[in-house]
């Protein structure tokens, strides 16, 4: 649960982030297709990629670790777990938000800057809360994609920090236990409904 929560929380904000970049900002077309193309890599990549790539640089003896001459570090776990599944859904969140700075009517923005306001001012009294449907959708669906995510925890997440996937998978495959992986996935549905309904009444 606590993982689904930053991931939902870190990869909304890196989607808004790259999405306000793409759609707000003033740069060439052609450096904001590039942008828009590398963030969507993710999605269309094998589950795994993200998680052994992440291992190779960052895990014991990793390519960016030796070359910083940086010593090992713990990145199995929840640190590991976290990174991959954020660069990995973020481009859902960045989907959604960017489809909503699209809709958006400047005229709000070019009132509020007529009248004064600075673009700060802006930013944090007009085009964050009339995102604010956007957010509500990204939060839930990268907290429902974290919920249900396999591959990463069964490559970085390990004993130290197990997730209810793995192990409710583990249970029917190895274990040929359906009971108790029935109730373990049931266990599932319980934090995604409260998502649901707290993002619907949102």
């Amino acid at each position: 649960l606590f993982l689904g929560v930053t991931v939902a929380l870190s990869g909304t904000f890196l989607g808004f982030c790259f999405a306000y970049l793409t759609v707000r900002m003033k740069l060439p077309l052609f450096l904001k297709w590039i942008i828009a193309t590398l963030t969507l890599l993710p999605l269309i990549s094998p589950p795994f990629t993200s998680s052994v790539a992440l291992t190779m640089a960052l895990g014991p003896n990793g390519i960016i670790l030796s070359f910083l001459g940086i010593p090992q570090v713990t990145f199995y776990g929840f640190w590991g777990t976290w990174m991959a599944e954020t660069l990995t859904y973020f481009p859902v969140a960045y989907l959604a938000l960017a489809a909503v700075l699209v809709s958006l009517d400047p005229s709000m923005e070019d009132a509020a800057l007529s009248l004064g306001s600075t673009p700060w001012r802006v930013f944090t009294t007009v085009t964050l809360p009339m995102c604010t449907p956007g957010i509500a959708n990204s939060l839930l669906l990268l907290f429902a994609n974290s919920l249900a995510d396999f591959a990463t925890p069964l490559v970085l997440a390990g004993h130290t920090f197990p997730v209810l996937p793995t192990p409710a998978y583990l249970q029917i495959t190895g274990l040929y236990d359906l009971r108790r992986g029935a109730a373990l996935s049931f266990l599932l549905l319980i934090p995604a409904l409260g998502a649901y309904l707290l993002q619907h009444s949102w």
